[in-house]
């Protein structure tokens, strides 16, 4: 039974859902516990092969969660650089400024 504590509220309502018992948010994570020990349903290890799955659900969700937030930071790092690189721009020293001046002074 002490492996239900390495379980969350969300992953304990849950496997009492599944056993068959009625769970409302008011409960505590201990009533959820009694709520699944003392089902009629409860099998101490399928119990704890649900909650070591659910379990190892959440923590791959949470990693692909940081692997996307990495992405998208890795995105916005190449990005800033991006836009330094064009305030780096001096207007009268570059070739870009001396072909809008010509343009500019060309007969139409």
């Amino acid at each position: 039974m002490a492996y239900l504590g390495k379980g969350r509220k969300s992953d304990l309502s849950y496997i009492a859902e599944q056993l068959g018992e009625r769970v409302t948010d008011d409960l505590k994570i201990i009533d959820l516990r009694n709520l699944i020990v003392n089902s009629t349903n409860y099998d101490e290890e399928f119990v704890r092969e649900m909650l070591n799955a659910r379990i190892e659900e959440r923590l791959e969700g949470n990693t692909s969660r940081v692997n996307e937030n990495d992405h998208i930071s890795e995105r916005h790092h190449s990005n800033t650089f991006e836009l330094l690189k064009l305030l780096k721009f001096k207007a009268k020293q570059d070739d870009v400024s001396s072909f809008w001046f010509h343009l500019k002074d060309r007969p139409k």
